[in-house]
């Protein structure tokens, strides 16, 4: 399964000069979604939303949907698989790649915390 590792998000932001926010904006300048800036680092640079940054992700990185999904919940502070067990009707099985994106996004947005990176008040 291809991966985007905190260290990436860390290197995208350094490369990119933008700032991770859970807001979307900081100090009046967009900032795109946490995935958004590594495909920024490679040239993607489409401000229209969540669903193009996944397919971006899905068509240039090999990211799978799950995965994406889970990195945008992990790093935005979102519980756990809640896409696959409150919006689903009848809930469904939180997928693996789900699971590791959840997990990488967390821990994505702890290093940029770490860093002092994040100025979200």
């Amino acid at each position: 399964m291809n991966r985007i590792l905190p260290e990436d998000i860390l290197n995208a932001y350094e490369v990119t000069g933008l700032k991770p926010s859970r807001k979307g904006v900081y100090d009046g300048v967009y900032c795109p979604p946490t995935l958004a800036v590594v495909y920024a680092k490679y040239g993607y640079n489409d401000r229209r939303g969540y669903v193009l940054e996944h397919l971006y992700g899905e068509k240039y990185m090999a990211l799978s949907l799950h995965y994406t999904d889970g990195h945008f919940d992990g790093f935005y502070g979102h519980e756990c698989g809640s896409i696959y067990t409150e919006w689903s009707s009848p809930p469904t099985a939180i997928p693996d790649d789900y699971k590791q994106g959840f997990e990488d996004g967390r821990a994505a947005w702890g290093m940029c915390m770490a860093r002092g990176l994040i100025d979200d008040k």
